[in-house]
């Protein structure tokens, strides 16, 4: 999930890594938040069930800064989500991961 939590429009290029072999690349806009409501885009690579090592690569608008980190899954659980934040300087940040794959929402500031 990538989760726009800036007031303006992003483009974010992710690349998705199983035991070095990139299995999925890709460019997204992420709209600007409104009204209070972040904007909500989602990835979801299909992965085998076989154990593997999983790396994130990404970078926000043309930023030459590529950001990675190492995912891991959470527990026993068959699928694990992670949640890319871009913070309200435009910087994309790894946030979260959750096993609740199904939640994936527009949420409002609190």
């Amino acid at each position: 999930v990538i989760r726009n939590h800036d007031t303006t429009t992003h483009t974010v290029a992710i690349e998705v890594y199983r035991d070095d072999e990139r299995i999925l690349e890709k460019t997204v806009t992420v709209d600007r938040k409104s009204g209070g409501i972040d904007r909500v885009s989602e990835i979801t690579p299909t992965v085998p069930n076989s154990p593997a090592t999983y790396q994130l690569r990404w970078h926000v608008d043309d930023n030459a800064t590529t950001y990675e980190a190492k995912l891991y899954p959470w527990g026993d659980s068959t699928c694990t989500q992670y949640e890319l934040r871009i913070e309200e300087d435009g910087s994309g940040i790894l946030k979260a991961a959750s096993p609740r794959c199904e939640e994936r929402s527009e949420t409002k500031d609190g």
